[in-house]
């Protein structure tokens, strides 16, 4: 288990950083893959989407994606 504050962590050894970024890349494409995903935000991207058209409404802002440096949020909906 690597803490997810690794993904922008300066002084993380360049594996690990690396590793975290590629497993929340990979959690993200798999969310947006699921209409039923309102929203995902990682150190390193996300997005909000409207729940009743299912499309993405916007890409995490940066201030999102500094705020959420040390966690993710996920919200589904059905």
């Amino acid at each position: 288990m690597m803490p997810v504050g690794l993904a922008t962590a300066p002084s993380a050894p360049v594996e690990k950083r690396e590793k975290v970024r590629e497993l929340l890349r990979n959690m993200e494409v798999w969310t947006r893959g699921k209409p039923d995903a309102e929203m995902f935000i990682s150190p390193i991207g996300g997005f909000h989407r409207d729940p009743k058209t299912r499309q993405i409404l916007r890409e995490a802002t940066p201030d999102e994606l500094k705020a959420h440096w040390d966690h993710i949020h996920m919200a589904t909906a059905k």
